[in-house]
């Protein structure tokens, strides 16, 4: 489901990507990327408060997870709230471990 949802989001075809990955997210409601890819069809809608408030929850969840980290980071700047997209990203370098 994860790779259809990815395939219908390339495709722009939102709402049909969101359906895969809800039915993901009710089996696993914790799950790291779809709750990420998730927060990039919200954006893709135009529901950017939805997205930010899925980034966030993500990156509480999962600190380690650094494409929700630096995705976070990005709509943080956009807003330019740069100094808390910076909190996000400084000192990932020295982590020992970071998901990829």
């Amino acid at each position: 489901m994860l790779d259809e949802s990815n395939s219908l989001f390339k495709q722009g075809q939102a709402d049909a990507a969101e359906q895969r990955l809800n039915r993901i997210l009710q089996r696993v409601p914790t799950h790291a990327i779809a709750r990420g890819n998730l927060a990039a069809v919200r954006t893709l809608q135009g529901r950017h408060a939805e997205a930010m408030q899925l980034l966030q929850d993500l990156v509480a969840d999962h600190p380690d997870y650094l494409l929700g980290r630096c995705n976070l980071a990005q709509m943080l700047v956009e807003q330019d709230a740069t100094d808390d997209a910076h909190a996000l990203l400084v000192g990932l370098i020295e982590r020992e471990q970071l998901h990829i």
